[in-house]
Formats: structure tokens, sequence, C-alpha cells
């Protein structure tokens, strides 16, 4: 007799399972469009209409600064980023169209009206000024605003050159709070004077491969640039001189005509220059890295939604929402990798030249571990923690592109050999791998604290996943410190000279070593091995960007004035996390709660043992988690890129997502420890020591 085929057994098909298998299809779907119209929008529109200026035509025009080929957009945009913070201007200049691209191309509008000599560029506020003594020396005040033209600080220009001269001989630890911010000042208002006296950038480029670039003033032959002057010792003044006439006279037909013709001059380039500083127009308009924030924010908020509705959602609901985080991830990660091929290959160098690139690839690299975890674990713990991880480190290296050009190249790079770049790019995967395995630990901590999700079998995943990185870690450390002792025996004539940098170096490879013993030798238990991958991130943090404050030893190219006080603030945040960690007993973490046994007597308990009224409060926290995720994410946004996303409601852009983020953790923890009252009764697990 044949046997039957239980109907219970086969495969059934619902709506519910196609919308399981459609939502990461949709979403991935959504995302990679969004970033396809971004790309496409970066090629730009075309030619600009009939009556208005191409300028980003103008942009596309190859100049040479800091001893590489590039196109006038990227000067403009460095130049604005350094003087103003920000790279786009939202003032006056964006009222007068309503090209919704006029935000894009108003840094190389700016440029060019400084380059022409506009008078119109001498009122556009750019100059940011927040400390008030500064703006009491040019005659304004906090009710002025932040934003300044050269015109408000021509009164005080000459107060401005004198007193920074005399502040420029003192030493750094003897200047203070002002002075410091009076050269920064003087900075910014010496470039400006470099770019509108035709100094900077190189603007003639060489009419034979024995010539170099020349500036705009050098090439007009002395003539005081006076534009209508006939003698000219090469093509690209004549026509420099031509746009330059056509934008005094204000026709934008004659504009355009002669800056295709200073375009038709790139043929006479070299073809690799041509096409990269085109390509580099391109990806400084599509702004890979500033969609890498928005799109791992996306990625961690789904992560941390995974996370908190793992226990309630039913395996094919929960397959669904994970898997729709992890390809938003992977997609981000696609994306941030493309962004570093594209820089390696305009720099001709490898990836890490510089602290900018290096936090762009501890990022890279701290995503890329995690994306591995995460497809073994299937948590989303590792999704949430790189990508906050990968929001940080972007957010990092926009505050280090404050500098100047970001493919530039540091000091001891110069005279780059085998050793030093194997060196750096292992040195810096051991940053990304103690950086993973820190976040991780803090989650450990934080789950296990304040939520019922850190059951036995996610504890014992974490701790597993922050074994594995560690040891990572220590490999990657060590050997890249082996390979910067070589590199400095070849350079400098020793292998090991006691350099904070080295220091710092063996700091990382120790702190790991220790991590490993205490679990192979068992001295600690998870919490105790958290605690310490928790310690990793301050040590690293401080051989990464302490030991380039001290402005002492043979790594201080890479000092950054006023970086101490946030590297203060990031280690003591861990140090709260460690200090909380190791105070609160483990009896009175909520994951480590037991159920009252009559529950499970009478089958009232749900998932985790909580009965329906708890898990109708615990779904009160979901939307609160989120709400602090996303305004803590706004936070990081509006304070490092100064974007006034809500100031509409009257409210300061720093202070309301800050207030908002206040609100929903004493909301969250509200409701966590309400119900902790009836969860106090029951009895705790038993304790596995620290």
């Amino acid at each position: 007799m044949a046997l039957e085929k239980n109907p219970s057994t086969q495969p059934t098909f619902s709506i519910a399972r196609a919308l399981q298998i459609a939502l990461p299809i949709v979403v991935l779907t959504i995302t990679a469009g969004y970033l396809a119209r971004q790309a496409v929008s970066a090629a730009g529109p075309g030619p600009a209409p009939d009556g208005q200026v191409d300028y980003r035509a103008i942009g596309a025009i190859p100049v040479s600064e800091d001893g590489r080929v590039k196109p006038l957009d990227t000067v403009a945009r460095n130049a604005l980023l350094q003087i103003s913070g920000k790279q786009s201007m939202v003032d006056e200049m964006l009222l007068e169209s309503e090209d919704k691209n006029e935000a894009d191309r108003s840094a190389i509008r700016w440029l060019t009206e400084i380059l022409t000599g506009r008078p119109e560029a001498r009122d556009r506020a750019v100059f940011r000024i927040d400390d008030p003594e500064l703006l009491g020396l040019i005659g304004k005040t906090q009710d002025d605003g932040k934003y300044f033209s050269i015109n408000d600080l021509a009164p005080a220009a000459a107060e401005i050159q004198e007193q920074s001269i005399a502040a420029s001989q003192k030493d750094d630890e003897d200047q203070t709070r002002f002075e410091k911010h009076l050269l920064e000042l003087a900075h910014k208002v010496n470039l400006y004077r470099q770019l509108a006296s035709g100094l900077r950038p190189h603007l003639i480029p060489p009419d034979s491969a024995e010539q170099d670039w020349e500036p705009l003033w050098t090439a007009a032959s002395g003539t005081g640039m006076r534009i209508n002057d006939a003698a000219s010792r090469r093509a690209g003044w004549a026509t420099w001189r031509d746009v330059l006439i056509a934008f005094q006279d204000g026709n934008a037909a004659e504009i355009n005509d002669a800056v295709q013709a200073q375009l038709a001059l790139k043929e006479g380039l070299a073809r690799q220059d041509v096409r990269k500083a085109e390509f580099e127009q391109w990806f400084n308009a599509f702004r890979p890295f500033a969609l890498g924030i928005a799109l791992y924010i996306l990625a961690g908020l789904l992560g941390l939604l995974t996370l908190m509705l793992r226990p309630v959602l039913g395996p094919g609901w929960y397959r669904s929402l994970w898997g729709a985080g992890t390809a938003v991830l992977a997609l981000t990660l696609a994306l941030h990798t493309g962004a570093l091929i594209a820089r390696m290959w305009l720099q001709g160098r490898p990836p890490v030249t510089n602290l900018y690139s290096s936090a762009v690839v501890v990022g890279w690299a701290t995503v890329l571990f995690a994306l591995a975890i995460e497809m073994i674990s299937r948590l989303g713990i590792a999704s949430f923690a790189s990508s906050f991880v990968g929001v940080a480190t972007l957010v990092i290296a926009h505050n280090l592109a404050m500098d100047g050009d970001t493919m530039g190249v540091m000091q001891a790079v110069l005279d780059s050999n085998f050793w030093l770049g194997t060196h750096v790019i292992t040195i810096i995967l051991g940053y990304a791998a103690v950086f993973l395995a820190g976040f991780l630990a803090i989650l450990y901590i934080v789950l296990g604290m304040f939520t019922p999700l850190l059951d036995k079998k996610s504890a014992r995943l974490l701790s597993g996943m922050v074994y594995g990185v560690t040891c990572f870690a220590l490999m990657f450390s060590f050997i890249g410190t082996v390979l910067g002792g070589i590199w400095a025996d070849q350079s400098w004539g020793r292998f090991w000279g006691w350099d904070p940098k080295e220091n710092g170096a063996i700091m990382i490879v120790l702190i790991t070593a220790i991590i490993l013993h205490a679990r192979w030798g068992n001295l600690l238990k998870d919490r105790g091995i958290m605690v310490l991958a928790v310690s990793g991130n301050i040590i690293t943090a401080w051989s990464w960007f302490g030991t380039n404050l001290l402005e002492v030893g043979l790594h201080s190219y890479g000092f950054m004035d006023g970086a101490m006080l946030k590297l203060a603030v990031f280690a003591i945040s861990q140090l709260i996390f460690m200090g909380v960690a190791m105070a609160v007993p483990m009896s009175c973490w909520v994951s480590n709660y037991k159920v009252n046994p009559h529950r499970l007597q009478t089958g009232a308990s749900g998932p985790l043992g909580l009965d329906k009224q708890e898990w109708q409060i615990y779904g009160l926290l979901v939307p609160c988690a989120l709400l602090m995720g996303l305004t803590f994410s706004v936070t990081i946004l509006t304070c490092f890129f100064r974007l006034d996303l809500i100031g509409a409601i009257g409210i300061t852009a720093v202070g309301s997502p800050l207030l908002i983020l206040l609100i929903s953790t004493v909301l969250y923890l509200a409701i966590l420890w309400r119900p902790g009252v009836q969860l106090l009764n029951s009895k705790p697990a038993s304790l596995n020591g620290i």
C-alpha cells in the first residue's frame, strides 16, 4: 500500500509568505534605485539652458594643486569646506535660481566669482566664526549669526593680521582659545586671498611636457592681471583672459564659449590626468561617503528592529526582516568598497595614505568583518554594531576633511615602499577588529542589563563573536607592528624606538593577548571578557589618534587641535560602560531573570517567559528604541555636518534631537523597569562569576 503524504508536511504558499520573500527584495531594490538615481544625477543635467552660465563645465576645467591634476570643482569644494565647514552654500545664492542642483554647484559658482573678481563674491557669508571674542574683534555679536563675508572682516583685517602674527610666535600649549581660533580665521582669510589673487590653484596648463602648470598671476607675465593686455606666454592664459573678459561683460553665451575653449586645452594634457579629472568631478557630485552614512543608519535601524522583535516574530518574518537589513548593509559595503577603489585609482596609491583615509578604511573593514559574522549568527547584532561604527568612522573622516584635499599624503608615506604599505593596511585592519569586538561587547552589556533579549543562546553566540574577532585583532595587530618595525629599520635605522605610536601599537597587541589568555585560562567569565573588550576601544582610539596629539616622536604628523577633548569624551563613555557592567550585579540584569514557575504551569507565559501584558509593555520599547536610534543619528548628523534638519520649528538644530533623545531614553527606561517590579519576585538565574 502506497504511503500517503502528510498534508501538514507539504510546503504551502500564502500571502504572508509572499510578503516575507518580497520585503528584502523591495527594500534592496528601492535602496539600489536610489543610489542609481544619485549616480545619474551626479553626471549632470547636460549643457546649461540658453542665458545661463554652465557652472558644471567650469567645474570640469582641469587644474593643478598640491602636486596633482584635479577638476576645478574639487578645488572649490575643498576651499569652501576649509573656510565655512561645508561644501555648499545655502544663502541668497540659492534663492536666485530654482534649479534643484544649484546647491551642489554653489561651491564652483562661489569660486568662479572669486577668480573672476565679481563684486558679489565679497558679500558671500562663508567665514564661520563661533568664538565670542573673535566676533567682538570684527564688531559682531552672536545675534548676527555664525557666517560672515570678507567685507564683514575688512574693518578688522589689520588687527586680525597683527594679532595672528603675535599668536603664531607662541608655542601651541601657550596659546589661548581665542588665539587658536584667531589663527584658524587668519588661515582662512589667507586662503581666500590666494584664490582671489590668482596664486592658487595653477590654472594655466603646460604647452609641452617640459613645462609645469602655472598660476594665473604668473602666467600674466607681470601685467598685474590687466586682462586686456594681449601679451601672454601660453595658450592657456589667452583662453582664461577670454573667460575673465566674458564674466566682466556678463554675457552667458560668451562665458560658455570661453569656457569650452578652455576645456579644449585638455586635449594637450596626459590622457590619464584628463580621465581622472573627469571622473573626480562625478565622484564629488555623487558623494559616496555621505550616502554611505545615510545607508549605514538605515541598515543599523533595520538591525535594531530585527534584534528587538526577534522574540515575538515568527521564523518567516524574522528571516525576512533580517534579510532586508543584511541586504542594505551589503549594498552599503559595496558602495563603500567602490569608493575606496575609486580613491586608490585617483591617487595611484594604497588605500591608507592619511588620517582621513584611515578612518574610511577602518569603517570599511569593520563592516566587512561584521557582515561575515552576521551571515553565520543571523541575529542582527553584528549588523547593528558595524553600522554604528561605519557611521562614526565616516563622520570622523568628514571632520578630518576640513584640513583640505583628502587625497594628499602624509609626510611618512612620501617615501612609501612595500613594508610601509603592508604595515599601514595590516595595522588598520587590527584597529577595525578591536573596535568591532569592543562595540559587540557594549551590545552584550546593554542587551543583558536592560532587555530580556540576551538569552543563553544569544549570550553564547555574542561571546563567540567577540572571541573570534579578538583573535583576528591580535593577528593583524601583531603582524602590522612587526611590519612597521621592519620599515622603521629601513627608513630610520632602528627596529624599535619607543615612539608614542609604537607604544600604542604594542598596547593593542597586549590588550588583545590579555583578553584571549583570560578566556583560555578561565580567569574571567563572559562579563569580564566583555569589559576588557570595551577597554580595547580606549586603547585603540589612543593609538590611532591620541599619539598624534602629543606632537612628539616621528608620528606626530597628524596633529589636530581640539581633538583631545573629543577623544577624552569617547574614553569616558567607554569607562562608563565598563564601570556600570562591573558595578551592577548580574542578578539585577533584566536578561538574568527567570519566569515564575506558576506561569509555566498555567501556560500563561509567552516568548522568553513573559506573559501577554508584559509583552504589550515590551512592545512599547521597540518604537522607543527606534526613536532613540533615529534621534541619535540625527544628532550626529546635526553636530558634525551642521545640518539644520528641524530648525523650522524654532528649536536649535542641536538641542532638538538631543531633547528627543533624552525623552525617549527616559521613557524607554521607565517602561522597562515598570514590569521589573513584577520580575523581581522571580528567582534570578545562577551567576557565572564575572
